[in-house]
């Protein structure tokens, strides 16, 4: 198999795309200077030991894919679950966090990426994904025991349908001001996992989101990449992949 890092030299990225191992040696090598502390890790660490069940609780269905192969791809189920992950960090450090916002904001984590056709640009995959949450709410709300109010399936909705769109498409839609945190949870959750994208020039950047994150959240989604992808690559399957990362990633 010819890899990602590879194929993106060439010009010649396929619709479906999955890791391999140069790729993720070559984000290894590719590793940004963060400027970090520790005291944060230790902050992070207390959030995470009291809220991982929240993580395991939002996992999808595989079947919920529209394209089942994309499970595996570089948009699937390790990409989702890593955001979830990121989501819940920056709800949790939120201070204006709320029980309502954290499962919204895991919800919209959760399915905001399974409608892809493809793993190329897709554009609108948001809205697909969102209109296909509307048409499944009980289906969703079993799934997770959860109960959805009229507002958290708006917010979520919504969410949802801005996450792959530039800020500056949204900033003036009266839906945006309305449901603006929750986006600007998951647009930079989403972000914060681009480094596992073989293009520098793709991965996280401040500027293209409004909820900036410390160096040390970027610095753990980092590192979280290279972790659950290798755990992957060695025969984990994609929910262990990530979870098995997290957890070691703390001890």
């Amino acid at each position: 198999m010819v890899s990602l890092i590879e194929l993106i030299r060439k010009g010649r990225l396929p619709l479906h795309q999955f890791m391999d191992l140069e790729t993720v040696n070559w984000i290894k090598e590719n590793k940004p200077s963060f400027n970090i502390g520790n005291s944060l890790r230790f902050n992070l660490k207390h959030l995470i030991d009291n809220n991982l069940s929240e993580i395991k609780k939002y996992i999808p269905d595989p079947t919920w894919f529209l394209v089942s192969k994309k499970k595996d791809s570089i948009h699937g189920m390790r990409h989702i679950l890593r955001v979830i992950f990121h989501s819940l960090h920056l709800t949790l450090l939120n201070e204006g966090k709320s029980p309502r916002l954290l499962k919204n904001s895991m919800v919209a984590s959760s399915l905001h990426d399974l409608r892809r056709k493809n793993d190329l640009m897709d554009l609108y995959h948001g809205t697909r994904a969102a209109r296909w949450f509307k048409k499944k709410i009980s289906q969703i709300e079993n799934q997770f025991e959860i109960h959805l109010s009229q507002e958290d399936i708006k917010e979520i909705y919504y969410s949802m349908s801005f996450h792959d769109l530039p800020y500056e498409n949204i900033v003036k839609n009266i839906k945006y001001e309305q449901y603006k945190e929750l986006t600007d949870i998951l647009k930079t959750a989403d972000a914060l996992d681009r480094y596992r994208l073989p293009s520098i020039r793709l991965w996280f950047k401040d500027k293209y989101v409004s909820v900036i994150p410390s160096e040390y959240l970027k610095c753990m989604a980092f590192q979280l990449v290279i972790s659950s992808e290798t755990n992957f690559l060695n025969g984990l399957t994609n929910v262990n992949s990530v979870l098995n990362a997290i957890e070691d990633f703390f001890k």
